[in-house]
């Protein structure tokens, strides 16, 4: 397998207060069996999950020949998370981050990618 797609609430349940505890939108139980199951997986799109900077530490060190990441309507890390993928993900081609609550603790994580 290259690719997941790994999506947390529906989008109707904030509007209709149905988010409960321990519902499965922290992604960092996934990322643990992720990289024991699929060690070289290549891409992978989070929608509406809790990401926090541990988490895209681990997803950067723990697969190597990682392409493609998305990140879409999630919460919980800032741009030092974001920092940790540009610095370790070195076959990075694609980073989607939309609509995200990014918390900007400054630095210049964009300066971590490779220049090619």
């Amino acid at each position: 397998m290259q690719g997941l797609v790994q999506r947390g609430a529906n989008e109707q349940a904030p509007r209709v207060n149905l988010v409960l505890d321990d519902w499965g939108a922290d992604v960092q139980p996934w990322l643990n069996v992720f990289a024991t199951a699929y060690p070289f997986l290549e891409e992978l799109r989070l929608k509406r999950m809790v990401v926090s900077d541990e988490s895209l530490e681990f997803l950067a060190l723990n697969f190597d020949d990682f392409k493609a990441f998305s990140m879409l309507s999630s919460e919980g890390f800032s741009t030092l998370g974001l920092e940790a993928i540009a610095t370790h993900c070195k076959n990075l081609k694609e980073l989607d981050i939309q609509e995200n609550g990014i918390d900007d603790l400054g630095g210049d994580w964009l300066s971590y990618f490779p220049e090619n």
